[in-house]
Order: C-alpha cells, then sequence, then structure tokens
C-alpha cells in the first residue's frame, strides 16, 4: 500500500514579503499636479490660428461650438416700420 506523503509547509516570508510590496507601491502614488487656471487657456500666437480663451470670474473661459459660420445674423427689411432703421 503506497501512502502519500504531507506536503511541506511554505515558508510565510516570500507571501507577506510580495503583500506588503503591493501594498508599498499601491499607496504610493505619485501626486498629480492640479493646473492653475493660466496653465488651461490656449496659448498666445502670433499666426492668426483663431482661438480665444480669458479668465471670467477667476474660472478658464474657451468658446466652443462654432463651425466657422457667424454665430449672429442681422437682416433688413425695408417694408418694416416704413424703411427706417
Amino acid at each position: 500500500m503506497l501512502r502519500a506523503t504531507p506536503a511541506t509547509p511554505r515558508p510565510m516570508k516570500p507571501l507577506l514579503f510580495f503583500f506588503l510590496l503591493v501594498a508599498v507601491l499601491g499607496l504610493s502614488q505619485c501626486k498629480k499636479k492640479v493646473p492653475t487656471p493660466e496653465d488651461q487657456l490656449p496659448a498666445a500666437t502670433q499666426e492668426g490660428r483663431h482661438i480665444f480663451g480669458c479668465l471670467v470670474d477667476g474660472q478658464v473661459w474657451i468658446p466652443n461650438g462654432n463651425n466657422g459660420t457667424s454665430n449672429f445674423r442681422l437682416t433688413y427689411d425695408p417694408g418694416t416700420a416704413g424703411g427706417s432703421l
């Protein structure tokens, strides 16, 4: 009759070392630099790139949604009010 030999227990030191290493690496993340409002503004150019941004009450405001056409339209109807503005 064959008997199974009991498995020898592995030492806990390598396993403990592994978990400690993972914990240290996971908890020691780099702090990300919070950008200032001035850093979020588009860079000034002399090339006519049609880029605009400003600070409004300390908050960055960059217009978006313009498709290249004018957002304002003015029409003149000479028949209204006798043709006077």
